[in-house]
């Protein structure tokens, strides 16, 4: 580092503009400015009013024509599947199946692997997500979410190296601000020139996820109990960092006893912990519930885990009622959630519904009731589920499919499902999901088409460009 620059490392500042700044918890800001400081967000605002007023030798870095908005949340994804190369097909009507292949899998490669877990969270960071609502196998350790990277030496918002370079007005040197382009390139050659860390050595480059690690329980029968619970006690003894939080997840009505599911809740209540629940995915269940016959009988009877008695004369409605006493839910897609469930979720603001777009079309379900659950005020987030059934982790992707899906809903709904909402879903709506003085320094920076100059939301939405950067905590990231 530059010893000729020591207020500017002193103070940590990093201005950076754009044609649009997106802060999503207020409107669109044309010619916009982000000021940084360190790990946090210092001031929003039009370039024109802040350029006076920032700090000494803080030179903006211009992203010329771009839209820079948070970092995206992801909800519900299953980074432990992040190995599948694509996914496995599904069945109209027959979900059942899929979860075996699922289970064949998983037998396959023998059990968890936490190499895979490490693979999805580097795809979830290539495309601009920050924060995930993660279903955890038993024996995930928060270590498994930190990612190696390569040290990008002078991309640090502490770092002088990146300042602007010189140019000579009036025969006195002074600072040019980037352009993107020049920016980009410099920031790429010198991750392109920097060493890769030894293997062997513990480097400071790591790039950890945040979020909730939400333990899956699979406990279909009673004499499964205490298993369960075994793993929810060593889940939790272990130490989780700062910017990770335990959650639990006892998977599914079909997985999980009610005797069992009601002591988790009470656990989740104890311990202050949220709840990520799949409910109303498929027909087969509804079936399961209602009549205890179908497809997901016969699975459970297949892996000797069915017992009469525990289903029949059951609604979705059943569970969320338990699910309420959580401190805090995620119901996970209710792809056919009735109406009587809608109304009883618009009246439980402490539970969301968590909808995977791409993961629904993949089963050709019956077209989401996302409208529905809209007009209710039921705070709707997004997720990709995994890439076992989702062709990657681009939850950009996710968004323009709601987009394209629902016409009628306003672009900056969309946008909030998979930002401030989610963020709010999983209790991290202080830190992340909008650009506001004080939250972490988190934020995407995306290419502004020539036919959207004048449209940000259009520019997300309707194209299918990838972040060309990436901040995250106040390092600045290019993107492959």
């Amino acid at each position: 580092m530059s010893e000729s620059c020591p207020q500017h490392k002193s103070e940590n500042f990093l201005a950076l503009t754009a044609r649009w700044v997106l802060p999503i918890a207020q409107p669109p800001i044309e010619d916009g400015l982000v000021l940084l400081r360190g790990s946090k967000i210092a001031a929003v605002g039009k370039r024109r009013e802040m350029l006076s007023h920032l700090p000494p030798k803080v030179a903006p870095l211009d992203f010329g024509e771009t839209v820079i908005w948070p970092a995206l949340v992801n909800c519900h994804v299953h980074l432990e599947l992040s190995d599948c190369p694509s996914p496995f097909p599904a069945e109209l009507g027959s979900l059942g199946s899929w979860i075996q292949k699922v289970i064949e899998h998983r037998q396959a490669r023998g059990g968890y692997r936490p190499e895979a877990l490490t693979k999805g969270w580097e795809e979830c960071l290539r495309f601009g997500v920050t924060a995930v609502g993660d279903i955890a196998q038993p024996g995930t350790s928060p270590k498994d979410y930190h990612l190696n990277i390569r040290p990008a030496e002078g991309t640090r918002t502490s770092d002088c190296s990146l300042e602007p370079p010189l140019q000579t007005v009036h025969g006195k040197s002074v600072q040019k601000p980037y352009n993107g382009s020049h920016l980009f390139e410099e920031v790429i050659r010198r991750a392109q020139a920097a060493p890769m860390p030894s293997p062997d050595s513990a480097s400071p480059n790591t790039m950890p996820a945040k979020g909730v690690v939400f333990l899956e329980i699979i406990a279909p029968l009673q004499e499964k109990a205490a298993q369960a619970f075994e793993q929810i006690e060593r889940f939790l003894k272990q130490p989780f960092p700062e910017d990770l939080s335990p959650g639990l997840a006892p998977h599914a009505p079909y997985t999980v006893a009610p005797t069992i599911l009601e002591k988790i809740i009470e656990q989740a209540a104890q311990h202050e912990l949220p709840i990520a629940f799949h409910l109303a995915e498929s027909r087969e269940e509804l079936q399961l519930l209602r009549e205890g016959q179908g497809p997901f009988r016969e699975l459970l009877e297949s892996r000797g885990l069915w017992r009469e008695g525990i289903f029949g004369g059951r609604k979705p409605i059943d569970y969320l009622g338990r699910l309420a006493k959580a401190p805090r839910g995620l119901i996970v897609h209710g792809n056919y959630l009735a109406d009587e469930d809608l109304d009883f979720l618009a009246h439980h603001q402490h539970l969301s519904l968590v909808f995977c777009p791409r993961t629904h079309t993949h089963f050709s379900h019956e077209p989401y009731p996302l409208e529905k659950a809209l007009e209710r005020n039921i705070r709707v987030v997004l997720g990709t589920d995994s890439r076992a059934s989702c062709p990657d982790l681009n939850l950009m992707e996710d968004l323009r499919e709601v987009g394209r899906s629902f016409p009628t809903i306003p672009p900056f709904k969309i946008l909030r499902m998979a930002t401030l909402d989610a963020a709010v879903a999983l209790g991290w709506e202080r830190r992340l999901g909008s650009l506001e003085p004080g939250k972490d320094a988190d934020l995407a920076i995306y290419p502004l088409p020539p036919e959207h100059r004048f449209d940000p939301y259009a520019a997300l939405l309707a194209t299918s460009s990838h972040p060309i950067a990436f901040v995250r905590s106040g390092t600045l990231r290019p993107q492959p």
